[in-house]
């Protein structure tokens, strides 16, 4: 059974994978820097001075930075215990997948993500 759910996420890898399109790597690539999101960032802490007042704002603004602390050790602790290898440095994988980049750290679970829905999701609890 765990073989099976094995082969059938390495083959919705590869599917998935295969998906890319050369014309859009450099977007991809690119929405994937930390830097590209600092407007958004400052939008929203602009945001919660706007709407709020100064006290209450630098309270929000902080515990945005203490969830993404959180979710950052969560994640890192969690990578570190699961051990998942990226499918980049799985040498079965190298000839079959297309690769951008080639990190070397562990990939369970996606701190993108994790981190950029928590986030999403204080803030958006916040303003509305």
């Amino acid at each position: 059974m765990f073989d099976r759910l094995l082969q059938w996420d390495r083959d919705t890898f590869i599917y998935l994978n295969a998906l890319g399109i050369d014309d859009y790597d450099v977007l991809w690539t690119t929405i994937t820097h930390f830097t590209t999101w600092i407007p958004l960032f400052l939008l929203m802490i602009a945001l919660f001075f706007i709407k709020f007042e100064r006290k209450q704002a630098f309270q929000m603004v902080l515990t945005v930075l203490a969830l993404a602390l959180f979710v950052a050790i969560l994640t890192s602790v969690s990578k570190e215990v699961v051990q998942r290898l990226r499918p980049n440095n799985n040498e079965a994988l190298n000839g079959l997948i297309r690769i951008l980049q080639r990190p070397t750290d562990f990939s369970f679970f996606s701190g993108h993500a994790s981190s950029s829905f928590s986030i999403t999701v204080l803030v958006v609890l916040f303003l509305f």
